[in-house]
């Protein structure tokens, strides 16, 4: 399998290293719900959340320090 050597990360991991890049706003969606081999390849549901799709698409904007801070 392709994936045989992959590292799947939580959620969690990933929304707590993009705040620590300075990221925020977080938004995440999800898709492949049921069981993968039913799941269709075209026109897939995609929801708001994070908890129960098999694919999580996580989207974030930088935040701005006030001036000052971190010099």
């Amino acid at each position: 399998m392709f994936y045989q050597d992959a590292r799947f990360y939580s959620v969690a991991e990933v929304a707590d290293w993009v705040k620590e890049a300075g990221f925020g706003s977080l938004r995440f969606c999800q898709t492949l719900f049921g069981d993968p081999s039913e799941v269709a390849t075209k026109n897939l549901e995609v929801r708001d959340g994070s908890s129960d799709g098999a694919f999580v698409v996580l989207s974030a904007g930088k935040v701005e320090q006030a001036r000052g801070e971190g010099q």
